[in-house]
C-alpha cells in the first residue's frame, strides 16, 4: 500500500479506495493523496469535496484511479 501512496504523490495521480468509517459505513472514494505516515493518510476527497484524514487501518483497498473509457464514434 505504501508504494501506491508514494507513487500517487510523486505522479500527482488520484487513487480509488474502499474505506470503512468509524461507524462501520463502507464507501468508495476517489482522492488525491497529499501525505501519509504509518497511521494516517491526508488526501483531498472528491466525495466530500475537502481535505480529509483517513486512518490507514480502515482502508480496505487502494489502487490508482482508472478513468472510464470513452466510446468514440
Amino acid at each position: 500500500m505504501n508504494g501506491i501512496l508514494r507513487r500517487a504523490i510523486e505522479n500527482k495521480q488520484p487513487v480509488e479506495m474502499i474505506y470503512v468509517s468509524s461507524d462501520n459505513k463502507m464507501t468508495q472514494r476517489k482522492a488525491f493523496i497529499q501525505e501519509f505516515n504509518e497511521d494516517y493518510v491526508k488526501a483531498y476527497c472528491f466525495l466530500r469535496k475537502s481535505t480529509r484524514v483517513f486512518k490507514l487501518s480502515r482502508i480496505l483497498s487502494i489502487s490508482p484511479y482508472k478513468r472510464p473509457l470513452r466510446k468514440t464514434s
